[in-house]
């Protein structure tokens, strides 16, 4: 019978576990809106980096950064920033007002 008491108490703590259930932290969903701003403002900066407003570009995607508050939309701004860095260089060559913005953006990337 010594045995049979452990083993007892063991399928007592399994049973009870099974009946109450073994509740972890809950996760919680991201709010959709940290990233709404995000995905809306990328169309804003693509916008005016295609109109050659570089400068505004850049503004916009600084405002942008100051809106960013989860890792996906830190993410999503990265991916965005190199996107307008490599837009910005290839054209800088030829172009002042590109090569002025590429160093302003440069400067915003360094301040993180």
């Amino acid at each position: 019978m010594t045995t049979l008491r452990p083993l007892s108490l063991i399928l007592t703590l399994i049973a009870a576990l099974a009946l109450t259930g073994c509740k972890g932290k809950e996760e919680t969903a991201a709010p959709t809106s940290a990233l709404a701003p995000t995905l809306d403002s990328k169309g804003e900066v693509m916008a005016l980096l295609e109109k050659k407003q570089y400068e505004a570009c850049v503004e916009a995607l600084s405002k942008l950064r100051e809106k960013v508050t989860t890792p996906a939309a830190e993410a999503e701004f990265t991916a965005l920033s190199r996107e307008v860095m490599t837009q910005l260089r290839m054209v800088s060559g030829s172009d002042e007002a590109a090569k002025t913005a590429f160093r302003s953006l440069s400067q915003l990337g360094a301040g993180r």
